[in-house]
């Protein structure tokens, strides 16, 4: 499961888009959308009117407009500072925050308020006329964050809102103009559309002069109506900006002053551009059978259109080609979230997208049957992140989850594979198996295809150890039965395993990873390294080795007419000649048996053929033509100092001595290349057999959620690859 913000996407917040709603006799109920320019943080930018017309006063233009700054100011943890080199800053908080910190500054101040000398002029005017004094934090029940400010007489901000009635009252309308007295304390809320709609009573017209208009089904439709546009079709993340009027006896900021009697000034759309590269890596995903799931806690129809920029979902709103799943369905916008209590539990219907509380009401079986299908959950909570793990870990699937905050814990924990962002809170780094460092979802699929690469290597080294040791013990066992002598040395046998095998075995650590590594299915999380097939293949090269190491040894005494001349009973009687001299066997054989010629066409067999077979091991299963020698320097230049260290104990007296052994001729070289260079055509028909059979295997479904998926009743995992490479076993 991957986030969306800052994973999928840049987190480079930017309100873009703002919506007021306007009544009219002429137009009725409508939503008027207002433009704003800039991109990332910078105040620097400008507002155009629903007209198209740019906003010289934007504040004077619009009362909801000034409101909505106001509230972006004052409603506000985060902060920019001078940072330590001249020109610079550090910003401080959440993006989210940032951005509406910049919107303040594009909406401005109205003449009437004079800027104070600051970094951010209109929000510094905001926080030192209209001080916090009370905070209710945002929560992820209430969706929302308000605080209670104190406002100074005259204040513009009373302008357009209803003054509260005495207790029991009801409210009533007032037009523009300061407020009377005793009200300094102003409420401002900012939040989830569809939570903080819920507690809204009236609406603040956008036109200056014209009091609050009530919050009729109409005008609820028309929010709708801007949501869908705001977040559906164009991707963006709302917010709902509200406030309130509270007497000034309210010195503490209590649930209860929110739940109701809010007057809705505006929503805002804020642009976070997805990154560019994770559409490729999600296309790599699906082609390496990895499903990839998007939680986000913004509404489903920003979540969607996300995901269909990012390809994750078909245009249409379905899966897109290789996911599983049909149409998402829905719940309207402005629902409030406490009413899901209150619906009937409703009947899976192979969405692919769902938000947290329509996959609450989902009956037990469906929510398993909701899970395999799933590509977007939206208004995610902390716990429904860690349900959704356990139902795809009960189902025997392989479950990564990433998470940055302190409630992901627990499922970051209790998932196969926890990815914590490194920008993320330390007690989610502790928590995770991982930690993302760039916060990029594209690494996690670079990791994916490394661990994949990291594990084919090991599997390529022991592919190659095994085998070259069978046939060693092939050659071995192979003379014992034949009765004839030893094909090798103790010593010899030693230097070929400890210098000419040990360089091309420790170069292979090199390969490059295979061209069609992430079109490859993952594997199953308890298949053996090394199973019945590939095991077939250790035999079979292993056999060669051992049979073409003891040809080259009879072939010497038998066939080679420069060579022994010997017969089958002149070779199986070599007991009849002994190192003192007195043998029974005649001089000329005995002469022959005791040549070092033999074993060192043997031997030299022996290394080529390694050599040879260490090419092989460039990939399991790519062809050579695929997969060129070159693709590997490192094994090249071990093959070569093998050979090298080989022909110095072959052509250096010395050496030659010590390991028995006697330069070849040139006869005698093309007898090793004949005897050896069939060892890589056997292996390329194995590749085709190998390449083959996974063509024809049974096509399975996959899931990612993290790296994995589920083959019949195993579990097929991807991420133990990503594991390695982190030095993690899986």
């Amino acid at each position: 499961c991957s986030d969306k913000t800052g994973t999928l996407t840049t987190n480079q917040m930017t309100v873009s888009k703002a919506a007021l709603i306007s009544t009219s006799s002429t137009k009725g109920v409508e939503a008027l959308h207002y433009d704003i320019s800039g991109t990332t943080y910078s105040s620097e930018g400008s507002i155009l009117g629903p007209n198209g017309m740019l906003l010289k006063q934007p504040a004077e233009a619009s009362p909801a407009l000034l409101h909505m700054a106001a509230c972006a100011a004052l409603c506000n943890d985060s902060n920019v500072v001078a940072g330590p080199q001249p020109g610079t800053f550090q910003r401080i908080g959440e993006p989210t925050e940032l951005a509406l910190r910049a919107f303040c500054e594009k909406v401005g101040l109205p003449p009437s308020e004079s800027p104070l000398p600051a970094l951010l002029t209109c929000n510094a005017h905001w926080l030192a006329t209209h001080p916090r004094t009370s905070v209710l934090e945002f929560t992820r029940d209430r969706k929302m964050m308000s605080v209670l400010v104190s406002c100074p007489p005259g204040s513009c901000l009373f302008s357009g809102l209803p003054a509260p009635a005495a207790e029991g009252g009801r409210f009533h309308q007032r037009s523009a103009g300061p407020a009377p007295p005793g009200l300094p304390h102003l409420l401002l809320c900012k939040g989830a559309p569809e939570s903080v709609l819920s507690r809204c009573s009236t609406a603040m017209s956008p036109t200056p002069g014209e009091g609050p208009v009530p919050m009729t089904p109409a005008i609820a439709a028309a929010v709708d109506a801007a949501m869908a546009e705001l977040g559906g079709r164009q991707a963006l993340r709302c917010l709902a900006l509200a406030a309130r009027l509270l007497p000034s006896s309210h010195t503490e900021l209590r649930p209860e002053d929110e739940a109701n009697g809010l007057t809705l000034l505006g929503i805002v759309g804020l642009h976070d551009p997805p990154r560019p590269e994770c559409r490729a890596a999600l296309e790599t995903c699906r082609a390496a059978g990895i499903r990839v799931v998007m939680v986000t806690g913004d509404n489903k129809a920003t979540a969607e259109a996300v995901a269909r920029q990012l390809g994750l979902l078909a245009p249409g709103g379905g899966a897109a080609s290789g996911d599983a799943g049909a149409q998402s369905g829905g719940m309207p916008l402005t629902r409030h979230m406490d009413e899901v209590d209150h619906v009937e539990r409703g009947c899976f219907d192979g969405g692919v997208a769902y938000t947290g509380a329509e996959f609450e009401c989902l009956r037990p079986d469906d929510q398993v049957r909701a899970s395999d299908t799933m590509l977007v959950l939206s208004r995610v909570e902390p716990l429904h992140k860690l349900k959704l793990v356990e139902l795809l870990r009960s189902q025997g699937h392989v479950v990564a989850m990433t998470g940055d905050g302190v409630n992901d814990a627990p499922a970051l924990m209790r998932a196969d594979i926890g990815v914590a962002m490194g920008s993320g809170t330390a007690v989610a780094r502790n928590a995770a198996d991982m930690v993302l460092a760039d916060d990029n979802f594209a690494t996690v699929v670079l990791a994916v295809a490394e661990g994949r690469a990291i594990y084919n290597n090991t599997k390529q080294f022991i592919r190659y150890m095994i085998s070259s040791n069978i046939g060693e013990v092939v050659a071995i066992m192979m003379a014992a039965m034949l009765g004839t002598p030893e094909v090798l040395t103790p010593v010899q046998l030693l230097w070929v395993n400890l210098v000419t095998d040990g360089l091309p075995a420790t170069a292979l650590g090199f390969n490059r990873a295979d061209r069609e590594i992430m079109k490859q299915p993952p594997r199953r999380m308890n298949e053996p390294i090394v199973n019945g097939w590939l095991f077939t293949r250790y035999l079979v090269i292993g056999m060669y080795v051992g049979v073409s190491t003891v040809m080259g040894f009879l072939w010497w005494f038998m066939w080679y007419d420069k060579g022994g001349n010997l017969s089958w009973s002149d070779l199986t009687q070599y007991q009849h000649c002994s190192a003192s001299g007195r043998s029974a066997a005649p001089a000329a054989v005995c002469e022959a048996l005791r040549s070092a010629h033999p074993r060192t066409v043997a031997m030299t067999v022996l290394v080529v053929i390694e050599m040879f077979n260490a090419l092989n091991n460039l990939s399991e299963d790519a062809s050579l033509l695929q997969t060129p020698p070159w693709d590997n320097r490192w094994l090249l230049g071990a093959i070569g100092t093998s050979m090298a260290l080989h022909c110095f104990i072959l052509y250096v007296p010395s050496a030659a001595r010590l390991f028995g052994v006697t330069g070849l001729s040139g006869a005698e070289w093309i007898a090793v290349l004949w005897l050896s260079a069939p060892v890589i055509l056997i292996d390329e028909v194995m590749k085709a057999v190998s390449r083959r059979r996974k063509r024809e295997g049974v096509a399975s479904r996959w899931t990612w959620f993290g790296f994995g998926r589920k083959l019949g009743r195993g579990t097929v995992h991807a991420g133990h690859a990503a594991h390695e490479a982190v030095g993690k076993e899986g």
